[in-house]
C-alpha cells in the first residue's frame, strides 16, 4: 500500500524537529563531532526519503518542499543541514537516474531503513572537479575492483551507503564517469583523517580510503552520459539544498539580532535612534530579501523545468544554467556578509562571544565555508563564458 505525505505533512515534520536539532548543535560544534542524534532524528522521521517517489516508500517531495526543510534545518544546525543537504542531493541522483535494474531495490531499501547515503566525487589530483574522474574501475578475473582515494566524504565514517563517480575503464577518457552505488557492508572505507575545521566541525568530511571487489557492482548510469546526470540533478539540487541551509542560517541570526533589539533590558545597549544603524540593518534585511527572492524563483523554475519532458531540455541553456550558478555564488557569498554585518552592529557582547543560546560566532564560522564548498570562482568562470555566448540581458 502507498502511503501519500502531503506538502503540509513534510512542514508539520521538519517543524516539529526544529527544536530538537538545535539543542544538540552548540555541542556539536564545541566537541567538532558529528550530530549523531540528529541523524537518528532525520532517520525516526522519513526525511531521509523526502524525494523518494510514495510507490517506494519515500515522502514523494520535490525541491521546493527539500528547500522548505534546508531552511528549517539551517535555522536551527547549519552542519544537520548541510549532511542532509548532501544526502538528498544523492538520492535525487538515485531517484531520476539508476538504471531499471536496480531503481526499484535501492530506492526501496534508502526509503524503508532510512540509509544515509554519503557523496563521494573529490579526488587528490582534480579536486571537486565534478565532470571528470581519475580513478579508474578495474577487471580481475570475474570481478569488478574499485580503489579509490576520497579527499573529503561528508558524514563519511557513519554513511549507510555511497555514491562514487569512477572513470569507466584505465583507458577511457576522464570525461567518461561512472556512478558506482555501494552499500557499506560491501566494501573497505577506511577513514584515514580526522576533521578539525574553522566552521561546520560536526560534518566529520573525512578522508577516506575505499576498496570494493565484487562481481555485482551496482553501475548507476551504465549507458547514460554522466553530464546529464550533474545538469539535470547533481548541481541544481546541490546548489538548491546548500543555499536554503545558509539562507535558514542567516535569517535565524537576523531574527536573533532583532529580538535583542525588541528585549526592553538589552536593547539598552544600542542607540537604536542611530542612522548609521538603521542603515546598516535596512541592508541586512534587503541582502536576506533578496536572497530569498531569487532562492524560490531559482526552485521554481527548476521543479517547473524537471517535471516536465517538454521543458527538461531547458536545463542545459545558459539561462538556467546561469541562474543555478549564480544561486550558489550569491546565496554564500551575500549570506556571509549579512552574518559579518550583524556581528558590526551587535559588537563584541552579542556578535563575537561564543554564545549557546545566540550563536552568532558560530554561523559566521559556518557559512564562511559556503564559497570554498565547490569554489565560487569556478562558477564564476563558467558563468563568465556562458555570458558571452548568451543573448544580453
Amino acid at each position: 500500500m502507498t502511503t501519500t505525505t502531503t506538502k503540509e505533512d513534510i512542514k508539520a515534520i521538519a517543524d516539529e524537529l526544529v527544536p530538537r536539532l538545535k539543542a544538540s548543535a552548540f555541542i556539536t560544534d564545541q566537541e567538532k563531532r558529528f550530530p549523531e542524534e540528529n541523524l537518528a532524528l532525520l532517520k525516526a522521521s522519513g526525511l531521509m526519503g523526502l524525494l523518494i517517489p510514495c510507490a517506494f516508500g519515500g515522502m514523494g517531495g520535490d525541491a521546493e518542499d527539500m528547500m522548505y526543510v534546508a531552511r528549517k534545518f539551517g535555522a536551527a544546525c547549519l552542519t544537520t543541514s548541510v549532511i542532509w543537504a548532501m544526502h538528498c542531493q544523492q538520492i535525487a541522483v538515485l531517484v531520476n537516474h539508476t538504471c531499471e535494474e536496480y531503481r526499484e531495490d535501492i530506492l526501496r531499501k534508502i526509503a524503508t531503513e532510512s540509509y544515509y547515503v554519503g557523496s563521494v566525487t573529490t579526488e587528490e589530483k582534480k579536486g571537486g572537479h565534478l565532470l571528470t574522474a581519475f580513478s579508474a574501475l578495474q577487471t580481475k578475473e570475474s570481478a569488478i575492483v574499485l580503489e579509490r582515494i576520497a579527499p573529503i566524504i561528508t558524514g563519511g565514517p557513519y554513511c549507510d551507503a555511497y555514491l562514487i563517480t569512477m572513470k569507466s575503464a584505465g583507458d577511457a577518457p576522464d570525461s567518461d564517469v561512472k556512478l558506482v552505488y555501494a552499500e557499506r557492508h560491501e566494501g573497505d572505507f577506511t577513514q584515514l583523517s580526522e576533521w578539525s575545521a574553522m566552521g561546520m566541525r560536526g560534518t566529520s568530511s573525512v578522508r577516506m580510503k575505499i576498496s570494493i571487489s565484487s562481481d555485482k557492482l551496482r553501475l548507476i548510469n551504465p549507458r547514460q552520459d554522466f553530464r546529464e546526470i550533474a545538469v539535470e540533478s547533481m548541481i541544481p539540487v546541490g546548489h538548491i539544498a546548500w543555499a536554503s541551509g545558509w539562507l535558514g542560517a542567516a535569517t535565524a541570526t537576523y531574527n536573533q539580532m532583532i529580538g535583542i533589539f525588541r528585549n526592553p533590558d538589552k536593547r539598552k545597549a544600542f542607540d537604536l535612534g542611530s542612522d548609521l544603524l538603521l542603515e546598516k540593518l535596512g541592508r541586512i534585511r534587503m541582502d536576506i530579501d533578496v536572497v530569498t527572492v531569487f532562492t524560490e524563483s531559482v526552485v521554481t523554475s527548476y521543479v517547473e523545468l524537471v517535471s516536465s519532458a517538454e521543458k527538461r531540455g531547458e536545463l542545459y541553456l545558459n539561462p538556467f544554467q546561469l541562474k543555478i550558478n549564480s544561486l550558489k555564488v550569491m546565496s554564500s557569498e551575500v549570506l556571509f556578509n549579512v552574518v559579518h554585518k550583524i556581528v558590526d552592529v551587535l559588537g563584541l557582547r552579542y556578535g563575537y562571544m561564543t554564545d549557546a543560546e545566540l550563536p552568532v560566532e558560530r554561523t559566521f564560522r559556518d557559512l564562511r565555508a559556503g564559497s570554498l564548498m565547490y569554489h565560487n570562482d569556478r562558477l564564476l568562470i563558467v558563468n563568465g563564458k556562458l555570458s558571452l555566448l548568451s543573448p544580453v540581458v
